[in-house]
């Protein structure tokens, strides 16, 4: 026969031979089970040729033993072992039989051939292999079937090409089965469509208009369902002789109607902010969390730094609308805003006398919904009346014109809501419904200004809830489509949302919109008014509930002089308090700050009292003598306490008697930490990262500086305190800096530390070919690697055109280059820094993508822009978020926790200790590590004690700055360092397990770990710290001090305005940029002389009564003035040291830059724009300039020193 091979054969010869042989079935014992190892994921289904043994199911399937079923034991996981573990390692339900050294399946479950004509068979991916069950062996991600069949000569496996799919209610589905059958001739099997075959669904035949479902001559089946739920479909044929004729396929399909399709997409949006963009902004997207459930108090979500300082000087009645929303999302009072301001107050007493809210519809109706959430007591019978008068003849609302708009009209609906039971508000929901009816599109949607969006979308979607409408009704859908589907069509994969289906990015504006939408679909009530129902703890209520609590404390304390007791004197005065603090609460017209002063004083009142009683006998409260004590601030706060003399008492510790000082004379304390691990947080109103991440509170004792905590700093008499504010964690104030020498009697010394360094390093340099491991440790070293190697980088890139598959390749090879002041960012004419943000592929390996990613970039500081897929901030937020609740990580989400991949997300979390999440995140890795440390000092990975774990863990602990030497990493028989040198070979390289010969990996691994250490004793920081990087030819970025201030979006321009010389730092000493400080009209206007390459006048004659020609910005303000390009303010004053806004500064630049006019932009706060700046705003919007965000320009918002920096960067650009 042409063609014939044993191997096409062999699976339908051990069906026969099952019956044809004497071989007797190897008898399985009752149970077993597997070793506790890391598996292979497979999945697996069991059917008999009638029903369903095992259903379909994910597994890990692990190599255990099988010498319990008389198999010899495998060295990889087989598809037998996928088999005994899908059956519950039940050995009574699986009998095998033996053909030569071939295992095949006799019986399963009872199932076995009476006939002698057929048996069970299985595929792997859909293709039957020639090898028995034991002799396959798997990989990840196979797709396995094990099926009966009743006569194998006239047998057919079959498989839908929909494995699995989600519809909707309704909706057709068309199913497509095909199947593989053995041509009889070659015996090749032949794929095609199976016809006749009968539909069954949830066991039970599927019929259609009465009559049974079966497959086409194109092997095609058109299925629709009404009801919800998974649907398991599968399907059957029988012969003429009676027999099932065909495998059973399977495909699980999930049936939604539109409410399933919002929760998900719901979750999802919810899922990209978590992922994403913890770090919140925008009201629009407090509310929109709120409204979808998520509590925003106290949880993972990062809330914008809201003030009285950050609300707007000339607010606008959408600005107050949005703080009043947001703060009652953020669970705080709008009526005691920072304890300040009444919000709602201030926006009730903007109504005009028509009731009206500002000059445009949008203000009133944004008025109107934010007061309607509060309740608040304002004439709505007059805005009412104005909302009503301003509906157009259509039914529509519009910002301009005389058509109705569907956003517009949205949000008339949400206004209209609240009023929905009253007649004339009725009628006109009605007008507005049929409008907007009368403008839907064919897919469900609507069209603003031509384009068919999904801010449009969820606007009504909110809306026609408002009002009460059902957005899933008859009247809103077009076919089966309704506004969910259209809204869910914007939706990214990641979760996200665009404005429209033409663009690929998410759209911040039009993702809170959507999931506002959906929260409101969710909830079947607009968010608004689930806004005004949460629970807000006001000023006064705090107020009441610490004089609770010092009433409670009062009258339980019993007054005498016996230990345990009070004096009576110190009874009386915390009454007193109570009493005054009770009289603040009952006047009824007392403001909030007052309040806030009465529990402030109260609860120092109580601290007061407790602190008055009576210690018990040898408690040690005698007074011993004095100590002196001082407290420093910043240049600006000065000295807050000059040296004071204050009593010691036994057991005093710097923290109390700072305490008690502080305390007598009325100074502020905020401390963090408790007992002995007491910190200092702020003293005076000057806090911690005040001045930047490396800013705080230190102290010295005797001019010395102690590496303790002030709770467990004890005191004697005599000694001199002094607190001190550094802005460099106290390089500025004397405070030494730690350089630790290797402890005295340890094992291992430093020379030893050198000469492993020095041997493996020659073992490496001998080699002929490098792994990027090896030449990175190498360059360290400070071996100059040979042209070849770089050559040869260069030459991969361009033979793979610069696309590497893994994001880890692309990472080494920077860390390669930068460590030998090679410029990643343009090498063999590929930047390898935007492969990293840019990578599609971040997240197919895992953990180690975005672990790998942060450290490559973090290694020269490379600039990262904000639009970038892959920030440092999503970096790490992604990797804060993956970390196991053990505290650990794995490679695989909620994956068993590893050693080497903890220590590897700690390496790359070390460079952000300043930020609270990430301290708590490497805690949390530490005290996972500490656990897993052996007696020995080392760490086990796969169950083996290792070299490479413990490399990993010392390069982790000094990254963080953290003493290998130091608790809790030393254990009885060695500490880190130890255990590491306690692999080293006889020929100075590493082994990877003890006892065995050195290992290339294992020893590049120890010099890593082992340059780290000497980085770490020199205060050099992490081993892949490589400094600044130099980019773009060569040119140095600057290295700023607080750029972990500074906002992603701005942080390449900052460096590029100082490079450039448009701006400068703050400080003399180094570079500190002070991003968000905001830039005064004196300042922008050096800027801007910086930026046209004006030369000062010579002749100039004082212009402004306010710029002495004294003053440093004397000549560049009356240089401008001279030429027209800034004018002043009026009354013959220029105001410099007045804090300049964007829409000044738009109109400065118009005047300097003579650039052409442009169409007006669609901010959506036009009406917050000045007329004579319109035309300005226009410009400087039009050329890319000054481009607003969020859909809005900001007019009135004040101009920071970032944003200057990139509206001067893009200015120094584009004239290049």
């Amino acid at each position: 026969m042409k063609g014939f091979s044993l191997k096409k054969i062999l699976p339908f010869l051990l069906i026969i031979l099952l019956f044809f042989t004497c071989l007797g079935p190897v008898l399985p014992p009752a149970s077993a089970s597997p070793k506790e190892e890391a598996g292979i994921p497979i999945i697996i289904r069991i059917e008999a040729s009638d029903r369903t043994l095992v259903p379909e199911q994910e597994l890990e399937v692990c190599n255990f033993d099988l010498s319990p079923y008389g198999v010899a034991i495998a060295d990889t996981p087989r598809v037998l072992h996928a088999l005994i573990q899908a059956l519950d390692f039940d050995g009574s339900k699986l009998e095998l039989g033996t053909f030569g050294d071939s295992y095949f399946v006799k019986e399963v479950m009872g199932v076995q051939s009476t006939s002698g004509t057929g048996g069970w068979m299985y595929t792997v991916n859909n293709v039957s292999p020639t090898k028995g069950v034991y002799e396959y062996e798997l990989t990840e991600g196979d797709h396995i079937v094990l099926y009966f069949v009743e006569n194998w000569s006239d047998s057919t496996y079959t498989w839908f090409t929909d494995m699995a799919k989600t519809i909707r209610t309704g909706e057709n589905l068309e199913l497509i089965l095909l199947g593989n059958s053995p041509d009889p001739l070659t015996w090749e099997p032949v794929t095609g469509p199976v016809e006749g075959a009968q539909i069954i669904v949830n066991e039970i035949p599927y019929e259609k208009d009465g009559e049974s479902v079966v497959t086409s001559v194109y092997g095609k089946a058109t299925l629709s369902f009404d009801q919800t739920g998974i649907k398991r479909i599968t399907a059957t044929r029988v012969n003429r002789e009676g027999e099932i004729n065909i495998s059973r396929p399977f495909s699980s399909i999930h049936v939604r109607d539109s409410s399933g399709l919002a929760e998900e997409a719901l979750q999802k949006t919810i899922g990209y902010y978590r992922d994403n963009k913890r770090q919140l902004t925008d009201w629009g997207e407090l509310v929109a969390l709120r409204g979808a459930g998520e509590k925003l108090k106290g949880s993972i979500w990062l809330l914008p730094d809201w003030s009285n300082d950050v609300f707007p000087a000339d607010p606008t009645e959408t600005n107050y609308a949005g703080y009043i929303l947001g703060l009652l999302a953020r669970e705080e009072d709008p009526d005691h805003a920072w304890d300040q301001r009444n919000l709602v107050q201030e926006l009730i007493e903007r109504q005009k006398e028509n009731g009206a809210f500002g000059n445009y519809i949008n203000e009133h109706i944004w008025s109107m919904i934010a007061l309607d959430a509060v309740n608040a007591n304002y004439d709505w019978e007059k805005a009412l009346e104005y909302l009503l008068g301003q509906q157009l003849a259509d039914g529509g609302y519009t910002f301009w014109g005389e058509t109705g708009d569907p956003d517009m009209t949205g949000m008339g609906l949400m206004a209209l809501g609240n009023y929905r039971n009253l007649d004339q508000a009725r009628q006109a929901i009605d007008k507005a419904l049929t409008f907007l009816q009368s403008i839907q599109e064919k897919n469900a949607g609507f069209a603003s200004w031509g384009s068919n969006n999904s801010m449009s979308v969820a606007t009504i979607l909110s809306g026609l809830i408002a009002v009460g409408e059902d957005p899933l009704g008859e009247s809103w859908k077009k076919g089966t489509r309704t506004l969910i589907d259209c809204l869910v069509d914007f939706q990214l994969e990641n979760g996200s949302f665009t404005y429209d289906l033409e663009e690929i990015a998410a759209n911040s504006m039009a993702t809170y919109q959507a999931l506002q939408a959906l929260g409101d679909f969710k909830y079947e009530k607009p968010v608004w008014s689930r806004l005004g129902e949460i629970a807000i703890q006001k000023p006064l209520d705090r107020l009441l509930e610490v004089i609770a609590e010092a009433e409670q404390i009062f009258n339980q304390a019993v007054v005498g002089d016996k230990p345990g007791q009070y004096p009576l004197p110190a009874k009386i005065a915390l009454q007193d308090s109570i009493e005054t603090a009770r009289q603040v609460a009952n006047e009824p017209t007392v403001t909030p700050i007052l309040i806030e002063n009465a529990r402030l004083d109260l609860i120092k009142a109580i601290n007061h009292f407790t602190s008055s009683i009576i210690p018990q006998p040898g408690s040690g409260d005698e007074i011993t003598g004095t100590v002196t004590i001082s407290v420093t601030g910043d240049v600006r706060k000065g000295t807050i306490l000059p040296g004071t003399a204050v009593q010691l008492r036994t057991g005093d510790t710097v923290y109390t008697v700072l305490q008690k000082v502080l305390d007598e004379k009325n100074i502020s304390l905020v401390i963090g930490g408790s007992g002995s691990s007491i910190y200092v947080r702020s003293i005076g109103g000057l806090a911690e990262f005040d001045l930047g991440p490396q800013s705080g509170w230190v102290f010295s004792v005797n001019n010395r500086f102690p590496n303790v905590s002030a709770g467990s700093y004890k005191l004697k008499a005599g000694d001199e305190v002094e607190w001190i504010y550094t802005t460099n964690l106290g390089k500025d104030v004397g405070a030494p800096q730690e350089k630790v020498e290797l402890p005295a009697g340890k094992k291992v010394n430093k020379e030893m530390v050198l000469e492993a360094i020095r041997s493996i390093s020659q073992q490496i340099v001998a080699k002929k070919d490098l792994s990027e491991w090896e030449a990175f440790a190498l360059a360290r070293v400070g071996k100059n690697l040979s042209p070849a190697y770089v050559t040869g980088i260069e030459q991969l890139l361009q033979e793979k055109e610069g696309k590497l598959r893994k994001v880890t390749d692309y990472a080494r090879l920077v860390l390669v280059l930068g460590a030998t002041e090679t410029d990643p960012t343009s090498f063999a004419g590929f930047d390898l820094i935007r492969e990293i943000y840019d990578n599609q592929n971040m997240l197919i390996q895992g953990a180690n993508g975005p672990i790998f990613a942060l450290i490559a970039l973090d290694s020269g500081n490379y600039p990262v822009p904000a639009n970038g897929l892959w920030t440092r901030e999503k970096l790490i937020d992604w990797i804060l978020l993956r970390q196991n609740k053990d505290g650990g990580y794995s490679l695989e989400s909620n994956g068993k926790s590893e050693t080497d991949l903890t220590a590897m997300a700690l390496t790359a979390l070390a460079p952000y200790q300043d930020r609270i999440d990430v301290q708590k995140a490497v805690t949390r890795a530490i005290n996972w590590l500490a656990d897993q440390q052996l007696p020995s000092g080392g760490f086990k990975l796969f169950g083996e004690e290792n070299s490479e774990s413990v490399a990993q863990v010392i390069i982790a602990f000094t990254a963080l700055g953290k003493d290998p030497f130091s608790p809790p990493f030393v254990q009885k028989e060695g500490s880190l360092l130890e255990n590491l040198f306690s692999f080293r070979t006889k020929d100075g390289g590493f082994s990877h397990l003890h006892g065995e010969k050195s290992n290339p990996l294992s020893s590049e691994q120890a010099l890593m770990a082992l340059l780290a250490f000497t980085n770490y004793l020199e205060g050099k920081g992490s081993i892949y710290n490589l400094g600044v990087a130099k980019v773009n030819g060569g040119q140095a970025f600057p290295e700023i001090m607080d750029r972990q201030e500074i906002s992603p979006w701005a942080l390449e321009e900052v460096r590029k305005a100082i490079n450039y010389g448009l701006m400068q730092g703050i400080s003399t000493e180094e570079i500190r940029f002070a991003p968000r400080q905001k830039v005064t009209r004196a300042e922008f206007s050096v800027i801007l002389l910086r930026l046209l390459g004006l030369e000062d006048n010579e002749e100039m004659k004082p212009v402004f009564s306010d710029v002495s020609p004294n003053a440093w910005y004397y000549r560049p303000i009356t240089s401008l003035y001279q030429k027209g390009i800034v004018k002043g303010a009026g009354l013959n004053t220029f105001l410099p040291k007045q804090e300049v806004t964007r829409q000044e500064v738009a109109l400065m630049l118009a005047r300097a830059l003579n650039l052409p006019a442009s169409n007006i932009p669609d901010f959506r706060d036009l009406d917050q724009l000045s007329p004579e700046a319109i035309s300005s705003i226009s410009t400087v919007a039009g050329t890319g300039i000054m481009v607003g965000y969020d859909g809005y320009f900001r007019p009135g918002e004040m101009l920071t020193r970032e944003a200057a920096a990139v509206i001067a960067v893009r200015i120094y650009e584009t004239e290049d």
